[in-house]
């Protein structure tokens, strides 16, 4: 009787020590497909989002080819097409280009942009590259066009690395309006429509602002 007790004590701790290895090995098994679905979930956000700022983004450029607006802009506008100009554009090249420059080091040709200003406020159809760079030092590029009644826009954002893959395309606008304007001691220069006024220069995420010097 006393043997059959022990064998039965060693079968039970036998079945519960199999029951905390399997335990073990599912739990392991477990946390490593947690890993794997975490990885796959960042893997599939850095598809849409540029992580690194030297990382190289691909731009399917040819999307904007059939844009027939695009087109129209750039027929004569002085500048080089904005989607021929290649990713390694660069913030020298624009300055020699006689670009209106604004980055985080300084400010160049601003002689250009107080011409375009001039020719806006006298009624003279102009056109005006801007390059602006961000915090890291990507490049932002506005084109301007006035033709004596509109002033069209293009913009391109694909060299902003920091910027959601989605967001980052070339975008054509037309505005009423384009005026400098002083705002928290700074100055600026307002591509906007209707009338421009504090509250609808803070209100309205439409305009396109530019800082001057």
């Amino acid at each position: 009787m006393e043997e059959n007790r022990e064998v039965k004590s060693a079968r039970e701790i036998a079945i519960v020590v199999a029951i905390c290895i399997v335990c073990f090995i599912a739990g392991i098994a477990i946390h490593k497909l947690v890993l794997a679905q975490k990885q796959e979930k960042a893997e599939s956000n850095n598809n849409n989002v540029v992580i690194f700022p030297n990382a190289e983004r691909e731009i399917d450029y040819s999307k904007f080819y059939s844009n027939q607006e695009l087109n129209d802009f750039y027929n004569d506008f002085g500048y080089e097409d904005i989607r021929t100009l290649g990713k390694d554009y660069s913030v020298d090249r624009a300055t020699n280009e006689n670009c209106y420059v604004h980055t985080n080091s300084g400010t160049f040709n601003e002689e250009i942009l107080l011409a375009f200003e001039a020719n806006v406020e006298s009624g003279v159809p102009s056109a005006i590259r801007v390059i602006e760079t961000t915090i890291e030092g990507d490049i932002i590029i506005t084109d301007i066009k006035y033709d004596g009644e509109k002033v069209k826009v293009v913009r391109d954002f694909t060299r902003d690395l920091y910027m959601n893959e989605e967001d980052a395309t070339i975008t054509y606008l037309e505005y009423e309006g384009i005026q400098e304007y002083e705002y928290n001691g700074r100055r600026l220069l307002v591509i906007h429509n209707g009338e421009l006024t504090n509250e609808s220069f803070e209100n309205n995420t439409t305009n396109i602002t530019i800082y001057l010097g």
